[in-house]
């Protein structure tokens, strides 16, 4: 599933949200505080999802790491393996073009060919739901930097 949406941001703004949101992150699943030049390709952390009532462990690593321009993370839950990645573009100087992307992948054939059954009936409305993140996504940055 890829979701592409342009934003009135700079790369670097936009960068460094992400950045920021992998630091907390880590920080709530592994009481262990990475600052900004630790984050790069090959990190590997745990993390706590919480699904249907249930805790479940999974592994999260950093596959591409560059900066200002891309961010793809692994995430490993059982014997479900989930891609998910930003590509960002420079328009010019405060604008870019975000590429949301999402991949899923799995030991188990059912859990694949489930995947690919509600991604095709659901398409519309995950696509929807992808852009209304990033729009979110914009606006937080856009208001945090008014705030200061």
């Amino acid at each position: 599933m890829k979701a592409s949406v342009e934003m009135n941001l700079s790369q670097h703004d936009f960068f460094e949200y992400l950045t920021q949101s992998l630091m907390i992150d880590i920080f709530k699943n592994s009481d262990e505080f990475k600052n900004k030049n630790e984050i790069k390709k090959g990190l590997c952390y745990r993390k706590i999802f919480r699904r249907s009532g249930k805790d479940l462990e999974g592994h999260v690593e950093l596959i591409e790491f560059i900066k200002p321009e891309r961010c793809l993370s692994k995430i490993q839950l059982n014997s479900n393996i989930s891609h998910v990645g930003y590509k960002i573009e420079k328009i010019d100087e405060d604008h870019i073009h975000v590429t949301y992307t999402e991949t899923f992948d799995s030991t188990k054939k059912f859990h694949v060919w489930n995947y690919k059954v509600m991604s095709f009936i659901l398409y519309y409305f995950n696509l929807k739901k992808m852009k209304r993140m990033l729009m979110a996504m914009e606006y937080h940055i856009l208001n945090k930097e008014e705030s200061i």
